[in-house]
């Protein structure tokens, strides 16, 4: 055998296995960001633990969710809900979130409203305000994301928080302040929320049933993704 057809062979083999490797998609992952500053009086703790349990009973592992809250010693808080550690996470889902991911991001907090915008209130006081919150959500790319806001006028956050391949779900209204008995976590773990009964409860599904259950917050949604989301 000579040398050009030896070559001619290589090249061939070279080029089916580069066409191997581009052929093969990336594997898609999962990634959760649950933000609860702890506040004097407030459960925002347990309504996020809630919905760390939920992920965790689906079967997500710590390495996939980044729990930030204040005053806890639990091996699976990755740090304060400080501003420096918000913005970090959000960078950090940034850089490494791919378009074919799976994204849920939980925020709570008492919250607060200004002349200008809403803002989330971090665990050291500073008011990051929804307009900053929806520019972290656009640099995360993703055509599967879903973002649960729970507190007191987590209504006035749609506007700048809602985009395409994104679904929003918010506790109140934009006026909302009463007690905040809104916890998604009850929805999605409650056979009766499966309003399609296609035997799984959808993030549509557990807000509307949780919707429903209470009173005096008048939740809102904004929906833009294909299909019903779930994890």
């Amino acid at each position: 055998m000579n040398g050009r057809i030896l070559a001619t062979i290589a090249l061939t083999s070279l080029l089916v296995l580069s066409l191997t490797v581009i052929a093969t998609p990336p594997e898609a992952k999962r990634w959760a960001l649950i933000v609860a500053p702890e506040h004097e009086g407030g459960t925002v703790y347990e309504d996020a633990l809630d919905m760390y349990d939920y992920l965790k009973d689906e079967g997500w592992t710590d390495d996939e969710i980044i729990f930030l809250t204040d005053g806890s010693e639990e091996s699976f808080v990755d740090g304060d809900a400080s501003a420096e550690e918000i913005y970090a996470a959000f960078s950090h889902l940034a850089l490494n979130v791919n378009s074919i991911d799976t994204v849920v991001i939980v925020l709570g907090d008492n919250g607060a409203f200004g002349t200008e915008d809403f803002y989330l209130i971090s665990s050291d006081d500073i008011q990051i305000s929804s307009w900053d919150i929806g520019l972290q959500l656009d640099a995360i790319n993703t055509q599967d994301m879903a973002v649960v806001v729970s507190f007191d006028y987590s209504g006035g956050f749609i506007d700048n928080l809602a985009g395409n391949d994104r679904l929003v779900l918010t506790s109140h209204g934009i006026e909302s302040t009463s007690s905040n008995a809104y916890n998604l976590a009850d929805g999605l773990t409650e056979e009766d929320a499966d309003a399609n009964e296609d035997g799984v409860v959808s993030f549509e599904e557990a807000h509307s049933w949780v919707a429903e259950e209470i009173s005096g917050q008048s939740p809102q949604i904004s929906d833009n993704i294909y299909g019903e989301f779930t994890i």
